[in-house]
């Protein structure tokens, strides 16, 4: 999941509306996105600008920042990314000719486009003190299931690979940030607990 963050007071840390209610999707968005934080939803776009109107999402009360002054771009996760840890939905941002410009980790690009490959970035936005942090947070699922079940991981794929969520079924150490069980004392549930990482409850909706 990308993860925009800044210090300054435009951005609210709430989950996007357009989710669908999948309690374990809630819970792993209310750990991820705290305080000033917001999550890009793949497919989404987000544009910036000084006055919340016209498409603007994010209004930053700037004299430096252009009524339309970025857009940030999270392309469709790709069939089967779901299933690949190390894969990342796409990132685009484009500066909307402007007059003070975009930087982007030291790099000005006013006027012009550019895919994000790091894990993180850095965004200034005119000359408004407080930059924006794009970073990348993987959310990696291993589900300890019956050996018996059938294709285990096709109803959790289907409502969770759009968001740029990975399921798998083994427990992936180092890339495993969740494991998904439904009794306790699971091997991958202990294994979860040495390494730190978060045992959940696998919900009726997948």
């Amino acid at each position: 999941m990308w993860i925009l963050s800044s210090d300054g007071d435009f951005l609210r840390g709430t989950p996007s509306a357009s989710l669908s209610p999948s309690t374990l999707v809630w819970g792993l968005l209310t750990l991820l996105v705290v305080g000033k934080r917001v999550w890009l939803k793949p497919g989404k776009q987000y544009l910036f600008g000084r006055v919340k109107k016209n498409g603007v999402h994010h209004a930053i009360d700037n004299v430096t920042i252009s009524r339309q002054h970025l857009v940030i771009e999270v392309g469709q996760v790709k069939p089967g990314d779901g299933l690949h840890v190390h894969a990342k939905s796409r990132l685009k941002v484009t500066d909307q000719k402007t007059k003070c410009g975009t930087i982007i980790d030291g790099e000005p690009i006013k006027g012009l486009s550019k895919e994000l490959s790091k894990d993180e970035h850095i965004i200034q936005i005119g000359k408004y003190p407080h930059p924006l942090r794009i970073k990348w947070h993987p959310v990696v699922l291993s589900f300890s299931l019956p050996s018996k079940t059938n294709d285990p991981l096709s109803q959790a794929r289907s409502s969770l690979e759009e968001l740029d969520i990975k399921t798998v079924v083994p427990y992936v150490v180092g890339k495993t940030t969740h494991v998904v069980q439904n009794k306790r004392n699971t091997s991958k549930g202990l294994q979860a607990l040495i390494n730190g990482r978060h045992n959940v409850q696998k919900s009726g909706g997948f």
